[in-house]
């Protein structure tokens, strides 16, 4: 329910909880897309569930939500343009 939350104020960029808030900040001044950080979201609430992974494909994704999204998000911080 929490994460559903963070997502509801990411897209409304206004939270009361700081940490939110730092992040919402981040977004802006980096100009990032949402998508990553929902798609990181997906990943935690793929955690949540304590499924366990059926195949490769599903692997690939969860291998993106939980680390590529990580990446694409350090990109813009680090400087990498492409």
């Amino acid at each position: 329910k929490r994460l559903e939350e963070i997502k509801s104020e990411l897209r409304q960029r206004k939270s009361n909880n700081p940490l939110i808030s730092n992040l919402i900040f981040i977004l802006e001044h980096y100009h990032f897309s949402l998508k990553p950080v929902f798609d990181l979201i997906d990943g935690l609430e793929f955690d949540l569930t304590l499924k366990q992974i059926k195949d490769e494909n599903e692997m690939v994704q969860y291998a993106y939500r939980v680390g590529g999204t990580v990446g694409l998000l350090m990109c813009p911080i680090l400087g990498v343009k492409d």
